[in-house]
């Protein structure tokens, strides 16, 4: 028979657990929010996608806007994306639910954003860009990309650097990609790499391009791995003097 484990030994346990619980949802009782969304982009960073779900979706009933904008647009995908912008995992797709997360998030989002909240303006310029949640409005989805990318957000930088470019301004393109870059952003770097290839915004210089495509395969953009693997493919098929 195994003995019963006595009160002293089970005290550091229950302790322990009590304070994990305490973090998680608070003195009161109620699931602390930001702890919980720390928690989801935790497990979607680990690859425990159906984890990083539920506490996505713990913060988001619990109104966090970041949550809500997150959740929704897991959701609308079905995928979870990796630092380079690649699904790196899937998960059920449902386009009605992202729909009801974005209307949620859209006036929360709205009011951390009046208050600095740069991941808020980088939101609501995705949602305004996309017409998800609220109407299409290319001119107010700059105008939160330019705030938060005045916050040094990178993807925010990124964002407008992509804006610019579409609408043909490539000299702003080219100097929002390198502020991105300069903060290893991934996709932000390939873009640079290609902005200096094709001389938009700048001079064209090959090396630099080089240069720069290399660091967004290192930080592990798909599009930039995919193109170093082509080049050194015809490399190595290359014949001499070729």
């Amino acid at each position: 028979m195994t003995p019963a484990r006595s009160s002293s030994t089970l005290m550091p346990i229950c302790v322990a657990f009590g304070l994990w619980f305490v973090g998680l949802v608070g003195c009161g009782g109620e699931i602390n929010p930001e702890r919980a969304l720390e928690r989801a982009r935790q497990h979607a960073g680990a690859e425990r996608f159906e984890e990083s779900l539920f506490e996505y979706r713990r913060a988001a009933r619990d109104g966090h806007p970041s949550a809500m904008y997150e959740l929704a647009t897991v959701l609308r995908s079905g995928t979870f994306t990796g630092p380079g912008g690649s699904p790196v995992g899937y998960v059920g797709r449902d386009t009605a639910a992202a729909r009801r997360w974005f209307v949620s998030a859209a006036p929360a989002l709205a009011d951390a954003a009046k208050s600095g909240d740069a991941e808020a303006h980088l939101a609501l310029g995705e949602m305004h860009y996309r017409g998800y949640g609220v109407p299409r409005d290319t001119a107010s989805a700059r105008d939160h990309w330019q705030r938060a990318a005045d916050a040094s957000l990178a993807e925010a930088q990124y964002r407008l650097a992509m804006s610019r470019f579409e609408s043909g301004a490539h000299r702003l393109a080219f100097r929002w990609a390198h502020r991105a870059a300069d903060q290893k952003h991934a996709a932000a770097e390939a873009f640079l790499a290609f902005l200096y290839q094709d001389g938009y915004g700048t001079a064209k210089n090959p090396d630099s391009a080089m240069v720069w495509l290399r660091r967004a395969a290192i930080h592990g953009d798909s599009s930039a791995i995919w193109q170093l693997r082509a080049i050194d493919e015809k490399a190595r098929g290359a014949g001499p003097g070729e």
